[in-house]
């Protein structure tokens, strides 16, 4: 204690004995020292941090929506025009028993989805769902291609009038069922209903339907305790899963077509029926 305090005694003997300019440059020296000591510790972590933020991989959020035909957005997709009269103008003016409606998945960062069409049951239609082929017809969907192509036996060709630019688009599709990649065909068997009717000929699905988790049933998800529901308006959920996108992967997002085929053939139907719901839904599979 007795050595401290003669030493600060001396340093002050000599700051006393300087000129006021060698006290300022002392000052001035002091000063940068304790800035280079506080400065150089933060610079160190601040250099780290960023090498660490080079390194570590940041995925960036997962993007994927519906949409129409021609990428359009979805509200451009029109059901409520579905004449079941409508007959071709030939000899024999036969009657038009199936339409088709085209829609497409976009997103990014995901390599797979799940798709799901959730419907009331009020008019007796059956519905399909095909994949468009784009791989071998890339050059007709991805130019937009507005007159028919020609295309090869087991195909078919869906067409989608604009409401924008008033242009009619073609998207060919194989008819003949998806294989195990899913990547083009009919993958409505590679599908399947989440819950189902109660027999072949009914439409009942009441409350024994598959779970969706913690005994939760869809019907009573939708209408709680509530057990007075038309049996035509309890929704029937379809789902396909691990359907691989057919574009790339990343920051150009992909695109891929679909055709909802809706048929009415040997039914009887006329233009005066009932009004159905439809929902069609897309979400990133879960590995």
């Amino acid at each position: 204690m007795v050595k401290f305090k003669e030493l600060m005694k001396t340093i002050q003997l000599k700051w006393n004995g300087l000129s006021r300019s060698k006290k300022i440059q002392a000052s001035a020296a002091a000063v940068v020292t304790l800035v280079l000591v506080i400065g150089l510790p933060v610079f160190a972590w601040f250099t780290s941090e960023r090498k660490t933020a080079t390194v570590i991989k940041i995925n960036a959020p997962t993007t994927i929506k519906i949409g129409a035909g021609n990428e359009e957005p979805v509200e451009m997709i029109d059901l409520s025009n579905i004449n079941v009269e409508e007959r071709l103008d030939d000899e024999n003016k036969t009657r038009i028993t199936e339409g088709t409606y085209v829609f497409c998945v976009t997103g990014k960062y995901l390599s797979k989805y799940d798709l799901q069409i959730a419907r009331t049951t009020n008019i007796d239609f059956d519905y399909e769902l095909y994949r468009v082929d784009s791989k071998t017809y890339e050059d007709v969907i991805s130019k937009g291609i507005t007159e028919k192509p020609t295309v090869g036996s087991g195909y078919e060709i869906a067409e989608y009038k604009s409401g924008l630019d008033g242009n009619t688009y073609y998207y060919p599709y194989q008819t003949s069922n998806s294989t195990d990649d899913k990547m083009q065909g009919n993958v409505t068997v590679k599908g399947g209903f989440l819950n189902a009717k109660a027999g072949e000929n009914s439409h009942t699905i009441g409350k024994g339907e598959e779970n969706i988790g913690g005994g939760t049933t869809f019907h009573t998800h939708n209408y709680s305790s509530y057990d007075k529901v038309n049996e035509y308006a309890e929704p029937l959920y379809w789902q396909v899963t691990g359907l691989p996108v057919t574009g790339q992967v990343g920051d150009v997002g992909f695109v891929d077509y679909y055709v909802l085929k809706i048929k009415w053939e040997n039914k009887n139907l006329t233009n005066n029926k009932e009004t159905d719901m439809l929902y069609i839904t897309a979400r990133k599979s879960v590995d």
